[in-house]
């Protein structure tokens, strides 16, 4: 219980809070605006009464009209700093102005270290902002990350969510980076960092590291060197587009922006949900990178790597040696060279599967996961007992989420893959990456796992690839709530409060579908389960009627009939029964409709004829956005 005791700190006792390491000190400071601000980073402070003699305040230009500002830890945008913000949100009045106060701030001990918890709120919105920051003291690392919120009475959508924000105050300023291409990963580059914005981000989607990597150093005064001189090393704890901002101000200040990349990502964040940002991990140095990266190894392997401390398998990989030419025998002999190497594992890598299109190159096959059996007579089982044989572990060679074209699964299902309805298709590596927004595609690939493991329980491993980025991105899925719309009187304010309720929904929908998922809430349904009405709008007069206290209905229909019988006759709640898909039909190979249909739709869309369609019948903007 001492490991995780709370130790409050309330905004009007305390203005300072202080993040340290044995090696360095963030220092952090409430102004009398009540904002909060980065008063240092930088050394560990030699005194400790010096934590005190900062100001949160710095000048913002050599012009003295220039007003005094800080350099705030979680700026908001519309306010009155000039550069970039750490979030952005465009509220329910349409207002996209964002400005945090510190409410509270908390510390307690994690394993290694101690976490600070900080609630920042802003006073004109139900906004709130939770900073989290855990530092390492022996490895000299922090790891920081946000979480959004908000009780707005709809969603609001956030266009920007940095995961942190750092301020340095030097003379010059050299970022190296790492750019890569296949063969030539991590080509380290260095440049200066002069006045202006410097940006390091991927749009790829999925293999988002291809081009660029999700970390950075940092020289000050002179370019990062192995051995000497200070140094920062920072990295972003995501997989998917991410976003490095470093951005030299108009007075030579340096703020360094870790984030999910906002690129056509808009988020609709709604009432009560928590956004949380990926982590920001960083670390200093005054002797150079190699103890920096040292600093990050140690912190990796005490804290984040799963068995971390424990040994790792060696393995073997038949590719570089067979490429896609193999048989059971030829690798039978290759794992009985893995065991007399002293490997641990050996690993089939990808040209297994495939039969109408055998997987013997990389333009046929891939989506198709059944063993080839001109190759494997004996299937994975064969392969299995092989490798017990020759005493190592097996494991094998997965790409679940792609398809070639050339396929039986393309052929079979070529609206799962991710392709422009109206413009030529552009392959990458011969494949295509499928639709997992599709819930049939879901299956599918989960499927794919579960198959090999559920008839094969002894693979070890799988070696799970990605080859291709994202490529023709659009999705005919529209998202489609099953809403719960009381009366506008009703004591029902949450999904909760339907418990010994008269709930209404249409027989056999999908409404009925969602409510029985949840087996607990449905049961405790006055008469035990929903009432049921031939269609919903028999359910919605009923409701209005006053002779049940609640309907489940698509979001759709729902918006239209409030439509028609008065806004202030009912409400919508923020909780919901779950998500479905909608989309249109057409005859099955009518590629002459399809194109017509997306060709309206688009033009529909890009005018902005087809939000206004969704406002004025549903008093909302539901439409599909690409």
């Amino acid at each position: 219980m001492a490991l995780f005791t709370l130790a409050q700190v309330d905004a009007q006792e305390k203005n300072v809070i202080r993040i340290a390491t044995d090696n360095t000190d963030l220092i952090l400071q409430v102004a009398p605006n009540g904002r909060l601000y980065q008063a240092y980073l930088g050394d560990k402070l030699l005194n400790e009464k010096d934590i005190n003699n900062f100001s949160p305040y710095v000048k913002g230009g050599s012009d003295g009209s220039v007003s005094t500002r800080g350099w705030e830890v979680y700026p908001g945008s519309g306010a009155e700093d000039y550069f970039e913000p750490a979030v952005a949100i465009t509220h329910n009045d349409g207002n996209p102005s964002t400005i945090l106060r510190y409410i509270s701030s908390e510390q307690k001990a994690v394993a290694g270290g101690t976490e600070t918890i900080i609630q920042l709120k802003d006073n004109q919105y139900p906004v709130e902002v939770t900073l989290h920051y855990i530092a390492y003291p022996k490895e000299n690392v922090i790891k920081t990350w946000s979480e959004i919120k908000h009780a707005e009475k709809k969603p609001v959508t956030l266009w920007r969510y940095a995961s942190t924000m750092l301020y340095f105050s030097g003379n010059e300023y050299y970022l190296t980076e790492f750019s890569s291409d296949w063969a030539k990963e991590a080509q380290m580059s260095t440049q200066p960092l002069l006045f202006g914005k410097k940006v390091i981000d991927t749009k790829l989607g999925s293999r988002a590291a291809m081009h660029t990597h999700p970390f950075f150093e940092l020289g000050f005064e002179q370019p990062a060197q192995e051995a000497q001189g200070r140094a920062m090393l920072g990295t972003i704890g995501w997989t998917g587009n991410f976003q490095f901002t470093f951005e030299v101000d108009n007075v030579g200040n340096l703020r360094v922006i870790p984030a999910i990349n906002p690129y056509a990502s808009d988020y609709e964040l709604k009432p009560n949900e928590v956004f949380t940002t990926p982590e920001f991990i960083f670390t200093f140095s005054n002797n150079g990178t190699g103890e920096a990266s040292r600093n990050l190894h140690a912190w990796a392997r005490n804290y984040q790597l799963k068995d971390g401390q424990g040994d790792r398998m060696t393995l073997l990989n038949n590719w570089e040696n067979t490429y896609f030419k193999f048989n059971e025998e030829l690798l039978a002999e290759l794992m009985k060279e893995a065991k007399h190497l002293g490997v641990d594992m050996f690993l089939l890598d990808d040209g297994w599967f495939g039969n109408k299109h055998p997987r013997n190159s990389d333009n046929a096959g891939l989506g198709d996961w059944e063993v080839m059996r001109s190759k494997l007579p004996g299937g994975i089982p064969a392969l299995v007992q092989s490798a017990k044989e020759a005493g190592v572990k097996f494991g094998i060679w997965i790409e679940p989420e792609m398809v070639n074209p050339k396929s039986e699964l393309f052929e079979k299902h070529p609206d799962w893959a991710i392709q422009l309805p109206n413009r030529e298709t552009y392959y990458y590596r011969n494949q295509l990456v499928l639709d997992l927004s599709n819930p049939k595609v879901q299956d599918f690939v989960y499927g794919v796992v579960d198959k090999i493991l559920t008839e094969n329980p002894e693979v070890a491993f799988f070696k799970w690839d990605c080859n291709s980025p994202i490529t023709n991105v659009y999705s005919p899925y529209l998202k489609n709530k099953q809403v719960i719309v009381t009366l506008s009187n009703s004591d029902i304010k949450a999904k909760k409060d339907l418990e010994d309720k008269k709930v209404g929904a249409q027989n056999e929908s999908s409404a009925i579908s969602a409510m029985e998922k949840e087996e607990d809430l449905y049961n405790s349904f006055n008469g035990g389960s929903a009432i049921t009405f031939e269609d919903n709008n028999q359910a919605l007069m009923d409701l209005e009627a006053g002779r049940i206290d609640a309907v489940v209905a698509d979001e759709i229909l729902v918006r239209y009939y409030i439509r028609l019988k008065g806004e202030d006759k009912f409400n919508i709640l923020d909780d919901n029964f779950g998500e479905e898909e909608y989309g249109v039909g057409i005859r099955k190979g009518d590629t002459e409709m399809v194109d017509a249909f997306n060709k309206a739709y688009k033009e529909l869309q890009d005018d902005g004829t087809l939000a206004q369609i969704s406002t004025k019948w549903f008093d909302a903007d539901i439409t599909i956005k690409e």
